[in-house]
């Protein structure tokens, strides 16, 4: 007997959101074919809206699978000389499955198998993607460029520049790992200026006196292959 009219400026009427202050935002729900009634819905009538569940539920999936291509990132696909970190699952439970061209080269879970020869041209190879979820998917494929193997000369060199050491450097307090292969293939060789602290393989041998501040130590690497060499420093305290 009362109008919705009657009840004024109501404050509980939100689509998508509780009534309960305490309650959390339905965050990133979609909603759809939203309707009022003024009598009861008999059981073939709830079961004949729910018939679009399918329908909704493959539009909804569609978008999400869409949106995570969009942002995917693989990488400078274009420059590759070691394995890819191709994912398997993504967001919104979507499943991904990867499909290589040229697997004799890069495998479908993408390592990298082998490189072209030295003075070869760079391998084309195209990558796909099946993305799905429930009973949507979707292909997507992906222009992979292998490089081939450089010279010597510059191999050492791009090997020496991609050098990476992980920890504290500005105030050690576990042993180094450090490399011993470059991703061209050279082999790395690290020499300390003071072994009896910290040793060739960056094992901390021993620490500073206490009181004396920290210890400098120069790590040098020298950086081989086939005839060319050439070497990098690293401070370490």
């Amino acid at each position: 007997s009362i109008l919705p009219s009657d009840l004024g400026k109501t404050k509980c009427n939100f689509i998508a959101k509780s009534p309960y202050a305490t309650d959390q935002l339905l965050l990133n729900s979609l909603y759809c074919d939203f309707r009022i009634y003024d009598n009861d819905l008999s059981d073939a009538e709830i079961t004949s809206l729910a018939g679009n569940l399918s329908e909704l539920n493959t539009l909804i999936s569609t978008e999400e699978i869409n949106d995570f291509i969009s942002q995917l990132d693989l990488g400078n696909i274009s420059d590759v000389v070691s394995d890819l970190n191709l994912p398997g699952t993504g967001g919104n439970n979507i499943k991904i499955q990867w499909e290589s061209s040229n697997a004799e080269f890069l495998s479908n879970t993408g390592k990298l198998i082998k490189r072209p020869d030295v003075g070869s041209e760079p391998l084309t190879i195209s990558l796909k993607a099946t993305f799905t979820k429930g009973d949507v998917s979707l292909f997507h494929e992906y222009e992979v460029i292998i490089q081939p193997y450089f010279p010597d000369e510059i191999s050492v060199q791009r090997d020496k520049e991609n050098i990476v050491l992980t920890g504290n450097l500005t105030n050690l307090r576990k042993d180094l790992q450090l490399p011993a292969l470059g991703i061209e293939g050279s082999t790395i060789a690290w020499t300390s200026c003071k072994p009896d602290y910290l040793d060739n393989s960056g094992k901390i041998i021993s620490l500073p006196t206490k009181g004396n501040g920290n210890m400098e130590v120069t790590l040098t690497a020298t950086i081989t292959k086939g005839e060319s060499n050439d070497t990098r420093t690293f401070t370490v305290y």
